[in-house]
């Protein structure tokens, strides 16, 4: 049999793991957005610099592809 004591342990060390694994969910959602937010803003910059009478609606489409991906 498992003591109360014992039992406790484990059951604080199952908590400990089930926090660790939600915050390594967070972190890899929001490294994944990050790399996303970074790569569309360098496409948005190259177009406009490219495409300079057409900002407005290069940073429009940038900013909704973002959104629409999250």
């Amino acid at each position: 049999m498992i003591e109360a004591r014992e039992a406790g342990a484990l059951l604080s060390d199952i908590d400990r793991i089930g926090r660790d694994v939600r915050r390594s969910l967070f972190y890899r959602r929001a490294s994944s957005m990050l790399l996303l937010w970074g790569a569309l803003t360098f496409i948005g910059y190259v177009l406009t610099f490219s495409l300079q009478g057409a900002a407005g609606i290069i940073w429009s489409i940038v900013i909704a592809a973002g959104m629409a991906a999250r």
